[in-house]
């Protein structure tokens, strides 16, 4: 079975996926004192995380949709496709690729990392080249401004293979008024953040901050 993960401060739950790796979205509304965000895992593993903050999202009945996907110890370089429909214009999708465990333990991680559709891939973290086979862990945050609403789907690609690759999505609907950040940017009180992380069990633990 897979380790488990919190985060601090404490957030919504968005998305995950508990399979041969495990992967986990959080979100909230920030309040301005966010200056660290902690993932434990209940056990000893690598864990990989990513921290994105935006603006211009609703601060009330946020997601407009999420949904996920997994392959679980079968070796490639794509995850499977993504699939959720929002109902409001100019939603904010944001795609987490959460890849896991190379064939071999001394094959490459993922490099070049793309999402269809228009997803523009953002930030992306590792546990690193020294990690054993079973460890390493690979996670992407992409996201796009959907401008009409209805069905949107994506796919992440990347060369070199991994055998466990999760997909996670979610949609956070649109303030009537404000500007979309990019990833990674830090927009202050107000801005919808989320946290993503990865872990695979049985490898030296680690936590990620942001």
């Amino acid at each position: 079975s897979d380790g488990t993960c919190t985060v601090s401060p404490a957030m919504n739950n968005g998305p995950l996926v508990v399979d041969d790796n495990a992967a986990y979205l959080w979100w909230k509304i920030a309040d301005g004192t966010e200056t660290t965000i902690t993932v434990t895992p209940n056990a000893t593993t690598d864990t990989a995380v990513t921290v994105a903050e935006f603006s211009g999202v609703v601060t009330t009945s946020v997601v407009d949709g999420q949904n996920s996907t997994t392959i679980s110890n079968t070796s490639g370089t794509t995850t499977d496709p993504t699939t959720i429909t929002t109902t409001t214009n100019g939603a904010l999708i944001v795609a987490i690729a959460a890849l896991g465990r190379t064939p071999g333990s001394v094959d490459p991680l993922p490099t070049g990392l793309a999402w269809s559709n228009s997803v523009t891939a953002r930030v992306n973290a590792n546990t690193g080249s020294t990690s054993s086979s079973f460890a390493r862990q690979y996670v992407n945050q992409g996201d796009l401004i959907q401008a009409a609403a209805g069905g949107i789907s994506t796919v992440a690609t990347w060369t070199n293979p991994m055998l466990n690759r999760q997909h996670l999505i979610i949609a956070f609907k649109a303030a009537a008024t404000g500007t979309d950040a990019p990833a990674g940017v830090a927009t202050g009180a107000g801005a919808a953040s989320d946290g993503v992380a990865q872990d695979s069990p049985s490898a030296p633990a680690t936590t990620g901050t942001g």
